[in-house]
């Protein structure tokens, strides 16, 4: 029999993405008995790691602090999920038409109970929507936001202006004594943490993290349909930008050299297999200058409900009741090393080899494939004299090109040899030509020698 009702959903939050409010369409009241829909409490989110299979300023809003949100005490640990003021769910019901929830959260809390008109009873389950807090007024509707705002450190309140989103298959609850529905979340955005480290005391306590700028080789962000197969669509933008903070942020933790999940920021960006570039923009609060460090992570196909740890050491940087599952795992994306393949020279040269036509230009010279070969090599100094080799007698330095005067000389290169402890690495990718390739010999640095 069907019955024309307010539902009650009770939602239990508590593991691995995360939710938040929806549109501001309002439902026409509707009279009836309550009927409970209870979520079940799913605590935590698995993690796993795995390296990267590639080479190498505003306000906060301030709905952006009444969403959901999520607690993760360790870096590879699981998170758990809060319900937050403000956010509501959609519920389609007999008649195939989606209501929004009514009434508020009052506090964070891990159970809540949502009240939704409709006409429920002819179906064993219902389907719940929950498309995030600036997705606007279609349900089935998310948009992975192009610039994203964290307030602090290890704080996700901003998922839900951000994009998160999920759907669940609400039923009948048939515990004794319950009566109505439960469900559970099922997030379908992916997450990125990123774990900024420095190594120098002074740098910590001085260096802000401004902003996080990801690049992909396709969309990242923009409007997606959200279904129960997960996001559909183009999307529309290639960039997201992760603001943090009003005008950047001091590490919380300015102890540790080491990576910490107390200092993490995180992204919200849409699933599928992206070529990812990041650009980390600081601020020397000392110095007063601003700093870059761009780092390339290679080709990755990043899984719906799922976190991926990213760390990153920015010494380098340089001047310029509805519940939730759990997230499917967290992955570690690691950075590969990435060699531009043009500095291949005659000794002390002025120009590199292919100066002009390496493999990456308009019109490349440089075999890059064993078996070809071009004539268009250096052949004397007098047709090719920037690219051919420091002429001389006998025994002297380099002194026409700087790049061969950090090069180690004959004694530094039998130390290598002699004390460099070689070791095969049979895992580590590195990409040149345009490829990625695995494995090399490690050797210990002179300054250990």
């Amino acid at each position: 029999m069907k019955t024309k009702s307010f539902i009650t959903f009770a939602a239990c939050v508590a593991a691995s993405a995360l939710m938040s409010s929806c549109s501001n369409e309002e439902n026409a009241a509707t009279n009836g008995q309550l009927t409970a829909f209870t979520g079940g409490i799913v605590t935590e989110a698995p993690m796993s790691r795995v390296q990267l299979g590639a080479s190498e300023s505003s306000t906060v809003a301030p709905g952006f602090l009444t969403r959901t949100s999520m607690e993760r005490p360790a870096i590879g640990g699981k998170g758990t999920f809060y319900w937050e003021k403000g956010d509501v769910i959609y519920v389609q019901d007999d008649n195939n038409k989606l209501f929004k929830s009514q009434g508020d959260i009052t506090d964070k809390t891990a159970r809540n109970t949502f009240l939704v008109n409709g006409v429920y009873g002819a179906n064993t389950s219902y389907d719940v929507y929950y498309n995030g807090t600036h997705s606007g007024s279609d349900p089935k509707k998310v948009v992975i936001a192009a610039t994203q705002t964290q307030a602090a450190f290890n704080d996700t309140k901003h998922f839900g202006a951000s994009g998160d989103c999920g759907v669940a298959k609400a039923e009948k609850n048939t515990e004794a004594g319950k009566s109505g529905y439960k469900f559970d979340l099922e997030h379908k955005a992916s997450y990125l943490c990123f774990l900024p480290y420095i190594a120098s005391k002074e740098q910590r306590e001085n260096y802000k993290i401004q902003s996080i700028e990801l690049t992909s080789n396709n969309n990242i962000a923009g409007t997606y349909d959200l279904t129960f197969g997960g996001l559909s669509g183009a999307g529309e933008a290639k960039t997201i930008t992760l603001r943090a903070g009003e005008n950047g942020l001091l590490l919380t933790d300015k102890a540790v050299s080491t990576q910490s999940i107390t200092n993490s920021l995180y992204m919200v960006v849409a699933p599928g297999e992206h070529t990812i570039k990041v650009k980390y923009t600081l601020f020397d609060t000392k110095a007063n200058k601003t700093l870059t460090l761009t780092k390339s992570y290679g080709s990755r196909t990043l899984a719906a409900n799922t976190i991926y740890d990213i760390p990153v050491n920015l010494n380098m940087a340089t001047s310029s009741d509805g519940g939730h599952k759990e997230t499917n795992a967290s992955e570690t994306l690691e950075e590969i090393r990435v060699y531009d393949g043009h500095n291949y020279y005659m000794w002390d040269a002025a120009e590199n080899y292919w100066s002009g036509h390496e493999w990456d230009s308009a019109n490349p010279w440089q075999p890059i494939e064993v078996g070809v070969t071009n004539d268009n090599y250096p052949k004397s100094k007098e047709a090719d004299a920037s690219r051919w080799y420091h002429e001389g007698d006998g025994s002297f330095e380099a002194s026409v090109n700087p790049l061969f005067k950090k090069l180690p000389n004959a004694n530094e290169m039998a130390w290598y040899v002699m004390k460099g402890d070689p070791y095969w690495d049979n895992s580590t990718e590195w990409k040149v030509f345009g490829k990625t390739y695995t494995g090399g010999v490690w050797l210990k640095k002179l300054s250990v020698i």
